[in-house]
């Protein structure tokens, strides 16, 4: 959210010293600031890696408490229906109004006639019915164009065919996590190094369900399935010095997906009582709306980015980072009202405290 408020309302660096200096030191800190949250991709990528570690520790802590317990496919699916749904229906209004308030009022971030050549090129608006059913159907890039210029329902594809494939891993893994985790990294590895398939959706799919078994790998080893010290798994976050280098590379995802999985390694090695996990301990309430936020935050930025590119003669955006900073709490505050509808009473009545892991993160419960 940070990181699409910083590209949408913002004019950027600029191409020159002077243009950076022209901010003041209270400014150019500001810009510093907000640097690290460029990696907008790669926080996905985290929360693959989180999403596997959650959905797996239930299923791996109910066989080490009952080996011979079998699968609960259809709840099982009912409880993902009811986690993705509501949200993302409330989503797609929210997307549609804002970018039918935005059109209406002849915006030019909308028709793709602003002065940002980047915005022109990836901010698309589709409404029609084989989008909407496409989304629904959680095949948005890959056949479909996102919903609108809701451009971080991308992911959701993946998420939810990740859940779909994760029974039959399950089947395997259950047996032997070495098969299961060769048959996932196998498959990984065969879609990037041989892109290009005939069926798109499988490949992509396919190409990240690696890196969300990694999370499903932490899981065995908190359920006690395995047999590894934290502070060994803790060793692949040095993957995370390399990873900011390999944008360009087909590997890049791969490798924050490993160095993410040792840091979280890393944070269970530390313990409970560390200063670290207290800290995001305290934030489980920015957790429990994250999922709200990520899908309804970006038709918002545009329609007021496309409103302050219209207020300006040029058809520039503020060369200040006031809308960036001001525009950051209220999109939270917003997120976590609405997740009070849209996702509390939908997982509220879908779960079944006595079979909840006690310490899953409430984010992907």
């Amino acid at each position: 959210m940070v990181g699409h408020a910083r590209w949408l309302l913002w004019e950027g660096w600029g191409n020159s010293a002077a243009h950076r200096a022209s901010h003041g030191p209270f400014g150019r800190l500001l810009m510093y600031v907000l640097v690290p949250f460029r990696f907008g991709h790669e926080m996905v990528v985290l929360f693959f890696v989180l999403s596997g570690f959650v959905i797996h520790l239930r299923y791996a802590r109910g066989y080490v408490r009952d080996p011979g317990a079998t699968f609960d496919l259809g709840a099982f699916w009912r409880r993902r229906a009811r986690r993705i749904y509501p949200p993302l229906l409330f989503a797609m209004v929210v997307t549609f109004l804002c970018d039918v308030i935005g059109e209406h009022a002849g915006f030019g971030i909308y028709s793709g006639s602003t002065v940002y050549p980047l915005l022109n090129a990836n901010i698309h608006a589709s409404h029609d019915w084989w989008t909407a059913l496409g989304n629904l159907s959680f095949l948005m890039g890959a056949y479909v164009p996102v919903w609108g210029t809701n451009g971080p329902l991308w992911s959701l594809m993946y998420e939810w065919w990740f859940y779909m494939l994760y029974p039959a891993v399950w089947f395997v893994a259950r047996r032997s996590l070495l098969l299961g985790s060769a048959i996932v990294f196998g498959g990984c590895f065969v879609a990037v190094v041989f892109p290009g398939w005939p069926l798109r959706m499988p490949e992509q799919v396919l190409a990240g369900m690696g890196i969300w078994w990694l999370g499903a790998v932490l899981a065995e080893k908190e359920a006690g399935r395995l047999s590894v010290r934290w502070r060994s798994l803790g060793m692949f976050a040095v993957a995370l010095l390399p990873a900011p280098f390999m944008r360009a590379s087909p590997f890049a995802d791969g490798v924050w997906g490993l160095g993410f999985f040792g840091l979280i390694s890393i944070l269970f090695a530390l313990g409970e009582n560390h200063v670290a996990r207290r800290v995001l301990g305290r934030l489980g309430w920015l957790g429990e709306c994250s999922y709200t936020m990520y899908v309804i935050h970006f038709p918002l930025l545009v329609l007021l980015s496309g409103w302050l590119m219209s207020r300006s003669p040029s058809g520039t955006l503020p060369a200040h980072l006031g809308w960036v900073y001001g525009s950051i709490p209220v999109l939270v505050l917003f997120s976590y009202l609405a997740h009070y509808f849209v996702e509390r009473p939908f997982v509220r009545s879908s779960r079944k405290p006595a079979r909840e892991p006690s310490s899953a993160p409430a984010l992907a419960a």
